[in-house]
């Protein structure tokens, strides 16, 4: 059982503000699903101005001004924020963030420890009229700017609605498409790993444009080494799809199938195939794909997201302001899902919208690794006092139910990296061309000796460290190694 706090600071509007907790799955908890109460009311029946929770599925818990229906609309002129939880039977802590995908609205934040009781929180480093201002910044229509009525006097607050939701109102994707179509631009996809299965890899690009074309035509094609096929036609690839990562079809092994099956149970195939569109379309939402070289899904997690001034314009801004979603699969490696103990307490600040507050750059348990890729390390327990193992964005943290172990697949990278070590603050080098190489290996101990074994991938590109690993505090990083 966990328990989640209110923390009004938006004093003397208790009478206005209203909470509401909902669930699309089992829940059980003291709150009644669906009820949409005042603070005042809810300090009545809460008088600690906490409820607490069993287990909850898919859950939401919005705070805005009058009463909330069941299902508030994004677009319509109420005002409000929320956040999402989930935390099933079976889990062994609490899953939740803030979100903005769909608007910027009323702003809360979000604290609480980790099941290592370790402290954590999630806010914005800028008020909402500030963030709001910087989106409004970027609208091509007014569609996305709604006033809204609060009920209370003299206060009309404007809200933002997301590209997801009007996406007319932001610029669109087609000269990037048209862009990497022009270019041919190629593409290499990891899928995830199905349970019992293997991670398949496809590659292919974009396809050149004819100079007529049907909607039919393909924009996507790509073969995996087991022969599937995985195809988008162009006519599934318009900015309100990539927006949404949603809402049309592709072709798998010839098969017309949603772009998101959710099936129960999914097979592999469905897995497949829809981590194959989700990771083409985080490439596109967060700027990492470009015309020319070869675009691995395996490096997003260490690239710099919305570089060049490519990707969602209003993902970035929620990015660089906040430690929210703003776009659907920015949990892949955007530093805005926490793992929460299921014991503790969750507070819930309800924000004045002139408020900066709970913003946390480097929040706890969010790694920011490859979900795949053709090499991957472990390193065995003991070896915590490495600390937060970096390479370039990617993060790697030490697994605390493996006692300080470490493991995960690796960005494919044919130059010299840096893979850093922020508790000894030191650096050996890494890539992998070719079967991959590591140097620097001479600078660790082993079991607080110096390490004179070797550290190299094998033939399945999978590099085996030694349990208890630290820094041996008698060397240096080494010098940039130099290829003859």
């Amino acid at each position: 059982m966990f328990k989640i706090s209110l923390n009004n600071l938006r004093d003397g509007d208790e009478n206005y503000l209203n909470v509401m907790l909902t669930a699309d799955g089992p829940y059980q908890g003291d709150m009644t699903l669906n009820e949409s109460l005042t603070l005042t009311a809810f300090k009545e029946q809460f008088p600690e101005m906490s409820f607490s929770i069993d287990n909850i599925t898919s859950g939401r818990l919005y705070v805005g001004y009058g009463p909330l229906p069941s299902a508030p609309v994004p677009d319509g002129d109420q005002y409000y924020g929320w956040v999402e939880l989930t935390k099933q039977v079976s889990d062994t802590c609490v899953w939740i963030n803030l979100t903005n995908v769909d608007l910027v609205g009323l702003p809360v934040a979000l604290a609480g420890v980790t099941p290592d009781n370790e402290q954590w929180s999630l806010g914005y480093n800028n008020p909402i009229t500030s963030i709001i201002g910087d989106l409004e910044a970027l609208l091509v229509s007014t569609d996305a700017k709604i006033t809204c009525a609060t009920g209370k006097p003299d206060y009309s607050p404007v809200k933002i609605v997301g590209p997801n939701i009007v996406p007319q109102s932001y610029r669109s994707y087609n000269d990037f498409i048209a862009e990497l179509r022009a270019a041919s631009a190629k593409l290499c996809i990891t899928t995830d790993t199905p349970s019992g299965s293997q991670a398949k890899v496809f590659k292919g690009s974009f396809v050149s444009a004819p100079q007529q074309e049907a909607p039919t035509d393909p924009v996507i094609s790509l073969t995996s080494a087991e022969g599937d096929t995985f195809v988008v036609e162009i006519g599934q690839l318009t900015s309100e799809i990539i927006y949404r990562c949603d809402g049309g079809t592709l072709i798998y092994n010839g098969v017309t199938v949603p772009q998101n099956q959710t099936a129960t149970p999914l097979t592999p195939d469905d897995i497949y195939a829809n981590s194959t569109f989700r990771n083409i379309m985080i490439g596109i939402n967060e700027g990492y794909l470009k015309a020319i070289g070869e675009n691995y899904s395996a490096n997003f997690p260490y690239f710099t997201p919305f570089r060049n001034d490519i990707g969602s314009q209003y993902a970035e801004v929620l990015h660089n302001n906040s430690n929210s979603y703003g776009f659907p699969y920015a949990d892949s490696n955007l530093k805005v899902l926490i793992q929460a103990s299921q014991t503790s307490t969750l507070t819930l600040s309800i924000l004045a919208d002139d408020q900066a507050y709970g913003y946390d750059s480097t929040p706890p348990n969010n790694g920011n690794q490859p979900l795949s890729g053709e090499y991957s390390f472990g390193i065995g327990s003991g070896s915590q006092a490495l600390g937060i193992i970096e390479i370039g964005n990617c993060r790697y943290l030490a697994n605390p139910s493996g006692n300080g172990s470490y493991g995960g697949f690796l960005p494919t990278l044919s130059e010299w990296t840096k893979m850093y070590f922020s508790g000894p603050g030191q650096y050996i080098w890494f890539k992998t061309t070719g079967e991959g190489s590591l140097v620097g290996t001479d600078c660790f101990d082993c079991n607080g000796q110096p390490y004179t074994g070797s550290i190299t991938f094998d033939s399945n590109k999978y590099a085996a460290w030694p349990a208890n690993i630290s820094w041996n505090p008698a060397k240096q990083s080494p010098q940039k190694p130099t290829d003859s």
